[in-house]
């Protein structure tokens, strides 16, 4: 039996709006870049970002 690969999603990412390939070898994801996922983590730390209740 023949292995298929699964084609890997691009996806937006949620920091830049650039393009990110969501898969098991892109571990930022879903993010584009270590970078944006930095800068997410930083905005949540800083309360930068809130959930409406």
């Amino acid at each position: 039996m023949s292995e298929s690969r699964i084609t890997p999603r691009v996806v937006r990412c949620p920091a830049c709006g650039g393009d990110s390939l969501y898969s098991q070898d892109n571990a930022a994801r879903p993010f584009c870049s270590n970078r944006c996922k930095s800068n997410d983590f930083t905005q949540w730390a800083k309360e930068g970002y809130r959930v409406e209740s």
